[in-house]
């Protein structure tokens, strides 16, 4: 009977002993699974970010353009205004040293 109690229990922790390495082994092998999915997942995102990021640059340098033009055109007929201006002052013999300082 003794026998039979410890072949019983033998076989017990054998079992137990095979149930542990299968649940060992699936959980392993659902972690690796979930690390793969994850990367995979944070990579899809990063691309997204990037690509969210570059149009976001592009946009950026397109509106720097655009005003930098229009600042270029407005300085262009500021000067073109002033130099009516001094034209106009001259043929009336109104220029002289301290109006083109304060002009300046």
């Amino acid at each position: 009977m003794a026998k039979k109690l410890k072949s019983k229990s033998g076989e017990q922790t054998h079992f137990l002993i095979i149930i542990f390495f299968i649940i060992a082994g699936l959980m392993i092998s659902s972690a690796v699974i979930e690390l793969q999915q994850s990367r995979k997942e944070l990579y899809q995102l990063m691309e997204k970010q990037s690509h969210s990021l570059l149009q976001s640059v592009i946009i950026a340098s397109k509106n720097t353009l655009r005003a930098s033009t229009y600042l270029d055109e407005i300085t262009k007929q500021r000067l073109m205004n002033n130099a009516v201006l001094l034209k106009k002052m001259y043929e009336n013999n109104r220029v002289n040293n301290e109006i083109l300082k304060e002009i300046c």
